[in-house]
């Protein structure tokens, strides 16, 4: 009996044994692990096509995608609904009244959208060579500050309310265009209303109308 404890017991002893040691084992690999994680440091580049940030509820709210899938490379915000209020990139096609229209030259930039997913405004640089800044009504621009590299006016245009896609009406053109500074009216139905113009020597001047 005395030996078949003392056989048991040492069984178990050397079960211990053989238990620690694999402790041990794992310990120092953990360490070393977590030794050389350190050594390393976080990656300096992560390499994705698209990237989406999802709510509580599991809907897309945040989305920065370079694939090229749905979109021009941009980061998107979106709202509950799952419309886009915000974007940040190189810029989609206009959407008014739910519909893309194609944009006139590819453009980089910041859009802000209504809560139908219609853009609504923005700062914009297209490739034609114009920056532009704007605050749309429904149908499109209602007033914009620009800089036009190929015509060289720089000011602030506001538009009349046509109530159409794509037919603008410009009412106001206030701004500089080579050595002249002047503020010009158009009627509604783009016949001149006047404009006053500053030209060379600090003269002052009224005409029918500056640039068309």
């Amino acid at each position: 009996m005395v030996e078949d404890s003392n056989v048991a017991l040492s069984a178990e002893v050397a079960a211990l044994r053989r238990q620690m040691a694999q402790l041990r084992a794992a310990l120092v690999a953990v360490v070393a692990g977590g030794l050389l994680v350190g050594a390393v440091g976080a990656p300096e580049v992560v390499r994705a096509r698209r990237i989406v940030l999802e709510d509580a509820e599991g809907r897309e709210r945040i989305i920065l995608d370079a694939s090229g899938a749905d979109t021009r490379p941009s980061l998107r915000f979106r709202s509950q609904s799952g419309a886009t209020r915000l974007s940040l990139g190189e810029q989609p096609d206009p959407v008014i009244d739910g519909k893309a229209y194609p944009r006139l030259s590819p453009a980089w930039g910041m859009l802000i959208y209504d809560p139908a997913g219609d853009e609504r405004g923005g700062f914009t640089y297209l490739d034609t060579g114009r920056s532009v800044i704007s605050l749309d009504r429904r149908h499109g621009e209602g007033v914009y500050m620009t800089v036009n590299e190929k015509s060289g006016f720089a000011g602030v245009v506001a538009n009349y309310d046509t109530g159409k896609v794509g037919d603008y009406a410009e009412g106001l053109r206030i701004g500089t265009l080579g050595n002249q500074a002047f503020a010009q009216a158009s009627n509604r139905d783009a016949t001149p209303a006047g404009a006053i113009v500053a030209g060379p020597g600090g003269k002052v001047r009224l005409t029918d109308v500056v640039q068309k």
